[in-house]
């Protein structure tokens, strides 16, 4: 039964029970400080188990996308060791808030299993908490399990809990044994030394755990009935819950009859790919294993969390994602793998999850692109820290590599503290991991102390109530001091909008009888407003406790407005041009002018961004209201409102409506119609980090402002060009471009000529050198001087007057001359004597027809001059020798 069938069946199987499917929650919680990431899948019901919440349905199924790399629930590093150890997985799930309880949950889980699934009645065991009678009964009386496959556990192992306080309960647990029927006993290494037959197994500490090959956890029942007080003291909760998890990888390993869940079709497309890319095989090597495993997992927590808006970073979720991706990719190397690799692997994770999870098909090339960036400059990253952690190595005393170089590899070269000590452990040594953790908390309290607002730095009453924010509605309001120093001032009520959401704070004035205070900056000190600012007249005297009002610039509030609808109308253009998997990532939205970072994976052409910005602009023109409603966080996610992950949502939240086209959650002030912005200018896109891309904008009057001063540029470049208008300007400069292009062209010919004559020239004069070395050195031959020259390139009419030349200035008479050159790809040889060396019997004439004959050609001529020629110019020191045998021959 392949992942896709297990997937639907489970949850057809709870719609056929009336039970209402809802989609799986994002693997970043929305409104959940206390997570990092979604763990379970009771995390998005978990408002409603507390009583904070209701919903329509009271029966609910999910196959909800889970991730554990923090806290209590971190699997992390043990991820790749095991078969049934992962950071993602899909939690399948049925909950009843309120509606049945123990016995039919245990029935729809055993109906299920055995008979939907078909997972014969004899391979499964229960365990239930040792006080739980109830659970106990139902499955020996009404599912009629054996004792001998029911267990009872202690609290550690069958007692669920939210927190310490809060909903709590009992759990019962479906696990799967591995024993074929027909077997006597399961192979494993037990304690005790036994074969574990059915009798030991029962009596097995191990049993269920990750250390027992034998039986694996398939589903747990958890029944939330207590509510557990600070006291720790538990009463009965009026209306009981029931919460289960059920593995998808391990309920496809046991329907795919694999050993393990690496070998499902969840990951057996990846492993494929991998064994291709490093030239290993999965299933031959135990060490090898590991690194399979743990790249397989981890590429599918990379694609998920990816898809989801989450990108490497160094802090946060961000830095999370980037530990998964560098583990992943030192396992790499374990295998052989020295360049980037996981990028390409993750068509293999869409290919099994997208048609289940569609954002995950959608962002495709943003995971691909992200993740390849960060194995390169991980690659390197790595090369540099190890390059020092060997030097360190070396000179290490004790074995032990110390806290400073720890801080350094991790501060300067992003090496994780676990990075260093495995690097360690491989060479036998220690970290100093104490020392490492001091230096790292010493740097986090110099980042405090470098804050404007903490503890220390605003000392503010203990008793001093909160801040009642009335600025949605009032730009103007009369206050009372509660609190005040010479940088700032605290009120009972403000109309001043606090940095918040990537909007600035309001500026403008606070003003009593006796003083006046210029408000510079607000910040949301846990609820107190703190007015940071400037006396303009009076003090702190005369301000504590004063009544006075509170008056924002009421201008510069307008053009944060604008600015912030923009930001919205832009987010929305960037989906509809790029696709719904863009998130945004971080903005500043401050006085006519907005910052913009969302998650894309390559630079945007120059028609992309102009059509995003013809979408705002039109829906500006098209005078679109703004609305502004009061909801549930819940309410509004289930209207599919926007919600930035990165913000923290109370339970009653803001949503901001523009048209029918947008919705987001946001604090932030806004226009009331898309008209009062004017008008939406962008002036810049570029790269931030990996998959992540900013666009800086203007709005109104800056926005009209960089208009003209761009129209001044081009009426300047007009003139440059002489280009009659800024219409015909991109004409212009072409013909301009090109005539400046021919004018170079004949500069650089004009020049190329004057370098040829130039080494033409030095040419020359070598050659004439060459020849006069020679006159003066010439030895005789058998009476006669021999001179010889391979002149290149030189006129054939140059070459006899040279001849004349040297018989004419020649001391000696009886000099007998060979000049060759080079003309039309052919040899042209020149020959010539002296008066007294034809006396001796040179002639010139006879040597030509040697000569020729060696060049390929012919020759013929006077006793006292001659010319030979040919076309075998690879022959012309041949031909030259040549002559100088025929002078040796008379």
């Amino acid at each position: 039964m392949d992942s896709k069938t297990v997937r639907r069946k489970f949850l057809d199987y709870f719609i056929k029970h009336n039970h209402t499917e809802v989609p799986s929650a994002p693997i970043v919680p929305i409104g959940d400080p206390t997570l990092l990431f979604t763990n379970a899948g009771m995390n998005q019901f978990k408002n409603v188990f507390l009583g904070l919440e209701k919903r329509s349905y009271t029966r609910a199924t999910t196959c909800q996308k889970c991730l554990r790399v923090s806290g209590k629930h971190n699997d992390l590093e043990t991820v790749g060791l095991t078969e049934r150890h992962h950071t993602f997985f899909e939690m399948l799930g049925n909950f009843s808030f309120g509606d049945y309880f123990k016995k039919e949950a245990i029935k729809f889980a055993w109906e299920l299993m055995t008979q939907v699934y078909k997972i014969p009645e004899e391979r499964l065991y229960a365990t239930v908490f040792e006080d739980d009678y109830e659970a106990y009964e139902v499955w020996l009386k009404d599912i009629k399990l054996s004792e001998k496959r029911i267990r009872r556990c202690g609290e550690k192992d069958n007692f669920w809990a939210m927190g310490d306080t809060g909903p709590c309960g009992p759990c019962s647990e479906l696990h799967y044994d591995k024993k074929p029927p027909d077997k006597e006993y399961f192979e494993c290494a037990h304690p005790d030394g036994q074969k574990c037959y059915d009798e030991v197994a029962a009596k097995c500490l191990a049993f269920g755990s990750s250390e027992c090959p034998r039986f694996f956890e398939l589903w747990n029942l958890v029944f939330m009935e207590y509510e557990r007080h600070p006291d720790g003291s538990k009463t009965r909760l009026p209306k009981p819950s029931v919460d289960t998890g059920a593995g998808l990888e391990r309920l496809c390993t046991v329907l795919q009859g694999v050993d393990g869940n690496f070998k499902t079709d969840l990951f057996s497309p990846i492993t494929s790919h991998l064994e291709a890319i490093s030239n290993n095989k999965f299933g031959e090597d135990p060490f090898n294993d590991r690194a399979f495993r743990a790249i397989a997992d981890h590429i599918r927590a990379l694609v998920v969390c990816i898809s989801d808006g989450v990108t490497p970073s160094n802090d946060g979720r961000g830095y999370v994602l980037r530990r998964i991706l560098r583990r992943a990719f030192r396992q790499g190397r374990k295998l052989g793998i020295r360049e980037p690799f996981l990028f390409k692997l993750v068509e293999d994770v869409v290919n099994t999850l997208g048609d289940v999870y569609p954002n995950i098909k959608e962002s495709t090339p943003l995971a691909t692109e992200i993740i390849r960036i960060e194995e390169e400059n991980f690659n390197r990253t790595l090369d540099m820290g190890l390059v020092l952690f060997d030097m360190a190595a070396e000179k290490a005393t004790n074995r032990l590599i110390p806290a400073d170089v720890a801080f350094r590899l991790y501060d300067t070269y992003g090496f994780p503290i676990d990075l260093t000590r495995n690097e360690a452990e491989m060479r036998d040594m220690k970290v100093d991991v104490e020392g490492f953790e001091k230096l790292l908390e010493e740097q986090k309290k110099r980042s405090r102390k470098a804050s404007k607002f903490t503890e220390e730095t605003v000392p503010l009453p203990q008793d001093i109530p909160l801040t009642e924010f009335v600025g949605y509605e009032k730009l103007s309001v009369k206050a009372r001091v509660l609190h005040a120093t010479g940088d700032f001032l605290v009120l009972d009520k403000t109309p001043f909008y606090a940095e918040a959401g990537g909007q600035i704070s309001d500026t403008g004035k606070i003003t009593g009888k006796k003083f006046i205070f210029e408000v510079k900056e607000v910040k949301d000190f846990h609820g107190v407003y703190i007015h940071t600012g400037e006396f303009k007249k009076g003090g702190v005297k005369e301000a504590s406790g004063a009544d006075c009002r509170a008056r924002i610039d009421v201008n510069r509030r307008k053009g944060i407005q604008r600015a912030h609808t923009a930001t919205h109308l832009l987010h929305w253009a960037l989906r509809e041009e790029l696709g719904k998997y863009v998130h945004q990532s971080g903005s500043l939205v401050q006085d006519d002018r907005l910052r913009f970072d969302f998650t894309y994976h390559s630079k945007l052409s120059d028609e992309q961004l102009k059509r995003i910005e013809e979408r705002v602009n039109q829906r500006i023109f098209e005078d679109h209201k703004v609305t502004v409603e009061k909801k549930t966080l819940r309410e509004a996610l289930e209207e599919n409102v926007m919600a930035i992950f990165l913000e923290k949502y109370g339970e009653v939240v803001r949503v901001v409506k523009i048209g029918d086209f947008s919705k987001e959650l946001c604090g932030g002030t806004h226009t009331k119609r898309t008209s009062e912005i004017h008008l939406f200018k962008i002036i810049s896109e570029r790269s931030v980090q990996s998959g992540v891309r900013r666009i800086e904008a203007y709005t109104s009057l800056n926005a009209y402002k960089y208009g003209l001063r761009l129209e001044e540029i081009l009426s300047n470049a007009c003139k440059v060009v002489d280009s009659p208008d800024i219409y015909q300007l991109s004409s212009s400069i072409n013909n301009t471009i090109s005539r400046l292009k021919q004018e170079l062209n004949l500069h650089k010919q004009k020049e190329l000529r004057r370098r040829q004559v130039e080494s033409k020239v030095e040419e020359l004069m070598e050659d004439e050198k060459m020849l006069e070395e020679q006159v003066k050195k010439a030895d005789e031959v058998e009476g006669l001087y021999p001179i010889i020259g391979n002149l290149k390139d030189w006129p054939v009419e140059s070459l006899r007057n040279k001849i004349d030349e040297l018989r004419r200035k020649s001391k000696r008479k009886n000099v007998a001359i060979c000049l060759a050159t080079l003309k039309d790809s052919k040899v042209v040889v020149v020959i010539g004597g002296g008066e007294e060396a034809v006396k001796k019997g040179f002639d010139a004439g006879e040597s030509a027809k040697v000569i020729g004959k060696v060049l390929g050609g012919s020759g013929g001529g006077r006793k006292d001059f001659a010319q030979a020629g040919g076309p075998n110019d690879e022959k012309i020191d041949e031909a030259l020798e040549s002559f100088k045998e025929y002078v040796r021959g008379l």
